[in-house]
Parts: C-alpha cells; structure tokens; sequence
C-alpha cells in the first residue's frame, strides 16, 4: 500500500495484509495513526517495515507497536496550531530513522509534546534504519516551544544518533524533560545536552548514557537536576557530564 497527500485508512478498518512486496507500505506522517492494528500482519517482504514520509504532526496522535518498525524518511516536526500537539508513543514500537534525520518536539514555536509508553520487557526505540554507526542520524529535538507536561519518556532507548547538525541523543532546550528508565547509546558526540536552562523533571530516575563520545552535557543552573537514582554513565570515550559556565542564582 501506498497512501499520500493525506490519504488515510478509515476509522473501523481492519485485517489488512502485506506480504511478499518489496516494501510493507508507505504513509503520510499526519496519517500514520489511522494504520489499522487490529488483524494487521506483515510478513515476507524484502523490507518488513512501514516507510513513514515525514513532515509535521499538528494534532495529537498516538503510535502503537504494529510488529514491524515504522522507517522515518525525513524529518518529522510535532507542533499544534494552537493547542499542544502529542505524539505518544506505545510499549514495543521502534522508529527507525533514516540518515540526518530528526524527531523535533515544539516545531517554528509551535506546542509540542512527546510521550514514550515503554516498559522493561517492551521498550519503546528510536534507532537507525541504516549502518549501525555513531552518528547515523540526528536524533530527538525538544525545543524551548514544547510542552513540559507533555514530555515524558519511559523505558526508551535512544541509539546511534548525534551526527549531522545535532550534538546528542537527546538534545533539549529550555525545557523539562521527565524520565524514567532512560538508555542513550552510541552518540557521535553526547548523550544528553540539556540547554538554556533545560532540566531533568522531578522525580527522574534511570539515566544510562553509555558507548558515546561524552556522557553528557548541561548548563550549571540545571546540574542539580541530573537524576541520581539510578544513573549509569559508564564504557563512553569521556566518562563525565560536562557542565557548561553560567549563574547559579538562589
């Protein structure tokens, strides 16, 4: 299947299979939350995948785990029109992100938010759809626009980003960010940069930052906010958070 410009699966579909193509299907990112879950199956194609053209989600949408990666083709902005724009994502469900590409919550001033539903035995993670290798793509965006009580990650595991414009994993920007059993691996650079008085959301626990360039990188005010319980920042070139100059005012 191939659905663009808007082209979307009704409301009570079900029951659709793809097999022995080169290529599961294609969809609009707007309309990647119409896929039906119920009877889907996906089996014996060259790619097991759903190709995922990019774009900008202005409503809230949830994305949950089809059994098969969706594969981001471009760049995908989340930023509501005028009220805050969700992308909520289930337990299990990867994303895998072609070359240079980025996830950016809180698009052009626009409000965004993401939500990441995983848990121990059914994480959610975004990774590469290419080569393996530090640096494959850019990584997850949350801007200064998004909302903070819509961002939220939970056993998430964010892997083999950093490159291109991008600096880290998870990169944030006057923000904050709550977390709950988070892993970043394989950074070009860092794991985590928390900026412009970006933080950690109380009650954050579960930071692993392991396998990159550096664990981390945050601004002084915000230092305080790094979670201890459960923090592992181990086997990175740079075994250290680096905490840029700045006031710390009281």
């Amino acid at each position: 299947f191939y659905l663009e410009n808007g082209a979307r699966f009704g409301a009570a579909s079900s029951d659709l299979t793809s097999q022995s193509n080169q290529v599961a299907g294609r969809i609009d990112v707007a309309e990647a939350n119409s896929l039906p879950e119920n009877g889907l199956e996906i089996l014996d194609n060259q790619a097991d995948r759903i190709e995922i053209q990019g774009g900008t989600i202005t409503e809230s949408v949830e994305w949950n785990n089809l059994g098969v990666p969706y594969n981001i083709l471009s760049d995908i902005n989340i930023g509501g029109k005028s009220e805050t724009a969700t992308l909520t994502i289930g337990p299990g469900t990867t994303l895998a992100f072609d070359n240079s590409e980025a996830l950016t919550i809180g698009h052009a001033g626009s409000p965004g938010g993401l939500r990441t539903l995983g848990t121990r035995s059914a994480p959610v993670t975004l990774t590469t759809a290419q080569t393996q290798e530090a640096g494959a793509w850019s990584g997850v965006f949350i801007t200064d626009s998004a909302d903070d009580d819509q961002l939220s990650l939970s056993n998430t595991i964010i892997e083999y980003a950093g490159g291109s414009f991008s600096e880290a994993n998870l990169t944030v920007e006057d923000a904050t960010i709550t977390i709950e059993d988070l892993t970043l691996r394989y950074s070009e650079d860092y794991g985590f940069q928390l900026e412009d008085d970006a933080r950690f959301g109380d009650g954050s626990s579960g930071l692993v930052s392991t396998n990159n360039s550096a664990g981390g990188n945050i601004d002084t005010p915000s230092a305080d906010s790094i979670p201890t319980s459960g923090l592992n920042i181990s086997d990175n070139l740079l075994n250290a958070v680096e905490v840029a100059g700045g006031t710390i005012e009281v």
